[in-house]
C-alpha cells in the first residue's frame, strides 16, 4: 500500500495552491518528519500549516497525512477524525475511505467500516480489496449469505484469486461445511505448494479446533516460505501464547516489529507476556 503522504506535495504544488512560503515550508517539514517516523512532530507541524492557511484546498491531503501519523502512534480515534476532515475535501477519494475503514475495524466499529466499504463499492463496484473486507465484516456479523455473494463476485471476476478462495474456505468452515473447506484448502496447497497463505489458512482452522501441534507445523512451513512476512510471526506468537510459551511468543513478536509491524497493534500480546 502506498503511503498517502507521497501524494501530498505533488498535489498541492501541481495545482498552484501554495500562496505562502510558510505554508510550503510547514508542509514540507511535516512530510520530512513522517519520513523520519517522528510522528508527533509531524502532527504539530502539519497542524500549523492548516492554521496558516485554513482555506487552502490542499488541506485535505494535509489532514490525510496527520491521520497517517496519528495512526502510527496509536491515536486511532483522532486519526479517524482526521480522515473525516480529509474526506470533507475529497469525499470520493477511495484510498481515504479505505484507510478510515481499516481503522474502524481496528477499534471494532464494524458498522462504520461497512459504511465506508459500501461507499467505495458504489464508486468502484468490482474493487477486490473492498469486497474482501466487506465479506469479512458480513462474516463477523453472521450475514453469511452476503459474505458468500461478495466472495463469489470476486471469483467470478478473478477465478484464481487466492485471497478470496482462502477466505471462502474459512467461511465454509465457520458455516459448518467442513468437507468443502478441506477440499478447497487441499486444492490450493496442491496447486500452489509454495504459497504460504494456504498453510496459514489451514493453521487458523487448526487453532480454532485446538490442534495446536498441527497449527505449529503449518505456521512453520509458512515462515519457511515467507520469513519476511511479519503477520506470520505474529500468528506464531499468538499460538505460543495459547500454549503458555511466553518467552517464545515475545521472540516472534519482536521479530514482527523488526520486520515493520506496528508495535502499538501488538500491545495486547506484550501485555499478556508481561503478566507472570
Amino acid at each position: 500500500m502506498k503511503r498517502i503522504h507521497i501524494i501530498l506535495l505533488i498535489a498541492i504544488i501541481a495545482t498552484g495552491k501554495i500562496s505562502a512560503q510558510s505554508y510550503r515550508q510547514l508542509t514540507e517539514q511535516g512530510i520530512k518528519y513522517i519520513e523520519e517516523k517522528q510522528y508527533k512532530e509531524a502532527i504539530g507541524t502539519l497542524m500549523q500549516a492548516i492554521q496558516a492557511e485554513p482555506d487552502n484546498k490542499g488541506n485535505g491531503y494535509v489532514y490525510a497525512n496527520i491521520a497517517y501519523a496519528q495512526s502510527n502512534i496509536n491515536e486511532t480515534e483522532k486519526a479517524i477524525e482526521s480522515y473525516g476532515k480529509a474526506l470533507s475535501y475529497k469525499p470520493h477519494d477511495t484510498e481515504l475511505l479505505r484507510q478510515r475503514a481499516r481503522l474502524f475495524i481496528f477499534i471494532d466499529e464494524k458498522d462504520s467500516a461497512l459504511v465506508d466499504y459500501n461507499r467505495i463499492l458504489k464508486i468502484k463496484p468490482d474493487d477486490t480489496h473492498s469486497l474482501l473486507m466487506r465479506a469479512y465484516i458480513y462474516e463477523n456479523i453472521k450475514e453469511y449469505g452476503k459474505a458468500y455473494d461478495d466472495y463469489y463476485t470476486i471469483l467470478k471476476n478473478e477465478p484464481e484469486n487466492t485471497n478470496a478462495r482462502l477466505a471462502l474456505a474459512l467461511l465454509y468452515h465457520k458455516d459448518g461445511h467442513t468437507n468443502e473447506c478441506t477440499i478447497l484448502l487441499e486444492q490450493l496447497i496442491d496447486e500452489k505448494p509454495e504459497d504460504a497463505s494456504a498453510y496459514m489458512a489451514r493453521a487458523n482452522i487448526e487453532i480454532k479446533e485446538k490442534q495446536y501441534e498441527l497449527a505449529r507445523i503449518d505456521i512453520e512451513k509458512a515462515l519457511e516460505l515467507q520469513p519476511e512476512k511479519s503477520e506470520y510471526h505474529v500468528s506464531m506468537a499468538e499460538l505460543l501464547l495459547l500454549s503458555g510459551k511466553k518467552r517464545g511468543a515475545k521472540r516472534f513478536l519482536d521479530k514482527a516489529v523488526t520486520l515493520g509491524h506496528n508495535r502499538y497493534m501488538l500491545e495486547k500480546y506484550y501485555k499478556q507476556i508481561g503478566k507472570e
